[in-house]
């Protein structure tokens, strides 16, 4: 387990903290204006709605982590929900019953680790449900992709939800939340930025051509940055060794964003859906966050 500052409570936290939010904010803000200012050839209007959606996308997970079990746990249903609709919409032909069985499968994996069940036999349970359902649902032909795509589906979505409830019943749990969240988002975000200034290579082009070899180290290096003075701040005691398993995330949580996007290119969509303007759908907000979520549970359990 990683250490923590054991007199740490969410009170404390969000009064150490909103500073630090305000000022991150502010430094985005500065350096959307400067580049408007020395006219980079970017997209300051998309930058901007992008910049204005990051209140929604830090509240989502802020807010419940902060409040309590009874509102995470509610936040993760409607997560596990939407993102289930989103994935499965990609192929416009899936029966409409598959989302039903996809979302009740891993609503009773995630249930059933609120009640202590024990976690394998909750998803072996749940994937026998998939195949079952496939197995009357669909005939011969289809059975073994439907099939396949809905057991994908509870693994790469409900997996991670799961993980993260798990991570949220340990010690200082929303803390541990809201930093994975932390870490992944300011990569995600300022990967951007400086892509959007900095960025002329392409790291992926054949999967995702938005990101750039500058950006990303960029984006790297500044999350180093402020989550090493964000442990600072928080007194969290994480010596060389926590910080370093710690920031593994960051390339994980890369290739989850590369791998969402292997997706929709399969698929040939842009976004999973439109629920969020300029960043898509829930799904293309937090795909780095949720991929990384297992690697951080086992840091976390080790």
């Amino acid at each position: 387990m990683l250490i923590v500052n054991t007199h740490l409570t969410p009170a404390v936290f969000m009064l150490n903290m909103g500073p630090i939010i305000l000022g991150l904010f502010l430094a985005v803000a500065g350096l959307l204006v400067v580049s408007s200012l020395l006219r980079f050839n970017i997209q300051q209007k998309k930058l901007w709605r992008s910049y204005a959606a990051e209140f929604f996308i830090l509240a989502w997970i802020l807010m419940p982590s902060l409040l309590g079990p009874y509102y995470f746990l509610i936040m993760l249903l409607i997560m596990g929900l939407v993102i289930s609709r989103e994935f499965l919409q990609l192929n416009t032909n899936y029966p409409k019953a598959d989302w039903f069985w996809l979302a009740a499968s891993g609503t009773s994996l995630l249930l059933g680790l609120v009640l202590g069940l024990p976690a394998l036999a909750l998803l072996l349970v749940a994937t026998t449900i998939l195949l079952v359902y496939s197995l009357l649902r669909h005939g011969t032909q289809q059975f073994v992709s439907r099939s396949t795509n809905l057991i994908f589906g509870l693994v790469y979505l409900w997996g991670p939800l799961a993980c993260l409830w798990q991570i949220y019943q340990m010690p200082y749990g929303w803390l541990w939340v809201i930093l994975l969240f932390f870490i992944t988002e300011l990569n995600d975000s300022f990967a951007l930025v400086w892509g959007a200034v900095l960025g002329r290579r392409k790291l992926a082009p054949t999967i995702s051509p938005n990101k750039t070899i500058g950006g990303t180290v960029g984006g790297a290096l500044t999350t180093v940055l402020v989550m090493t003075a964000i442990a600072i701040k928080l007194k969290l005691g994480l010596g060389y060794a926590e910080l370093a398993r710690v920031l593994l995330l960051i390339p994980t949580g890369i290739a989850g964003d590369l791998i969402a996007s292997k997706i929709k290119r399969y698929y040939g969509v842009k976004d999973f859906s439109n629920l969020v303007p300029s960043q898509g759908g829930l799904l293309d907000i937090y795909d780095s966050f949720l991929f990384v979520v297992p690697l951080f549970y086992l840091i976390l359990a080790s």
